[in-house]
């Protein structure tokens, strides 16, 4: 797995439904919008089941709009201990329940880890 920026961001390699969307470019912290698509339907966690590990509860962390795009950095309570986030892009389906699918771009990926810094972390304490 690759470890990203100073905070030991990680990408996720549990499997939702995958489509392939490129990024917009990297956009500042004035454009990330902070949302709860998920929050709003799941609560504070949700489950999500990989390729053969079953299913395992994530803390959902931070939810964003970026570039028109939904953003969700979640946490499993293996990764609050090593405080690791994993990203998924949001997917709004029409009249029913939003869904999460994996962020296979790597330029979408650090995209959406630099807005979630935005949001989480102000001035001096961005990391």
């Amino acid at each position: 797995m690759k470890k990203r920026s100073t905070r030991s961001l990680q990408k996720s390699t549990i499997t939702a439904t995958i489509r392939i969307i490129r990024a917009e470019g990297v956009h500042g912290v004035s454009d990330v919008e902070q949302i709860t698509l998920l929050k709003s339907v799941y609560g504070a966690e949700v489950e999500l089941i990989g390729d053969a590990s079953g299913s395992e509860q994530f803390r959902i962390v931070a939810e964003f709009r970026i570039g028109g795009k939904a953003y969700a950095g979640l946490q499993s309570a293996a990764m609050r201990k090593e405080d690791d986030v994993a990203f998924f892009r949001i997917v709004e389906n029409e009249g029913a329940e939003p869904e999460l699918e994996s962020i296979d771009d790597e330029d979408e990926w650090e995209t959406a880890a630099e807005a979630f810094d935005d949001l989480m972390f102000t001035g001096d304490e961005r990391p």
